[in-house]
């Protein structure tokens, strides 16, 4: 994922830039916030743009772990005559 400074298409002949490159992927962000990602989210200034890259690492973290512990089993054998 990556925060441009900048409006999507450019304003007059300012093109949006690349400020900055996250370790975020698509793939790892919440289903229900990649429309807005698609379609550009904007932020006011850089450190909102960062808070909000930052909530959706979160987000992708605890869905991740969610779907972890949903499939963790564990199973306990019990050998007659052990102690």
């Amino acid at each position: 994922m990556v925060i441009f400074r900048g409006r999507p298409g450019g304003l007059l002949w300012f093109e949006p830039t690349l400020e900055k490159r996250t370790p975020l992927t698509t793939d790892e962000v919440v289903e229900a916030r990649l429309p807005d990602l698609r379609k550009g989210k904007s932020q006011s200034s850089l450190a909102d743009a960062d808070r909000y890259v930052n909530n959706l690492e979160q987000e992708a973290k605890a869905a991740q772990a969610a779907r972890t512990a949903s499939t963790t089993t564990t199973t306990t054998t019990v050998v007659p005559g052990s102690p």
